[in-house]
């Protein structure tokens, strides 16, 4: 995490240079790291939306699935770790692979969960 905050800080502050060097007048220090600051702070504001909503639509599709499975948590579980072995040893996805696509899905574990949320996988309890 440091080391994102320090690369953001440095590419930050080489834009900053990059448009004081455009201006007239020579920017201060201060002027430059307060602009610096300014830029690494929007971008870790960006990443920390784009994590907030990748979360939340993780949250929506396992609600989803466990609703396909009347609320057990367990048989979920056991049913992911079932498919996604299946799908890890080549078994084809249930899913489009434009569905597939679209949502950003690849591994095996989050295709299994999907399957499920989109009702595609039949299954029976021995």
């Amino acid at each position: 995490m440091k080391k994102i905050i320090v690369s953001t800080l440095l590419s930050s502050l080489l834009l900053t240079n990059t448009i004081f060097a455009k201006s007239d007048t020579e920017p201060t220090s201060k002027e430059v790291n307060k602009n610096a600051i300014e830029i690494a702070t929007k971008k870790a504001e960006n990443n920390q939306v784009k994590l907030i909503q990748e979360a939340l639509n993780s949250l929506e599709i396992t609600a989803k699935a466990l609703k396909n499975l009347n609320g057990d948590n367990y048989l979920l579980a056991l049913i992911v770790a079932q498919r996604s072995e299946q799908l890890a040893r080549g078994s084809e996805p249930l899913l489009s692979q434009d569905y597939l696509n679209k949502h950003h899905i690849v591994k095996p574990v989050d295709i299994a969960i999907y399957e499920i949320a989109e009702d595609k996988l039949d299954f029976k309890l021995s």
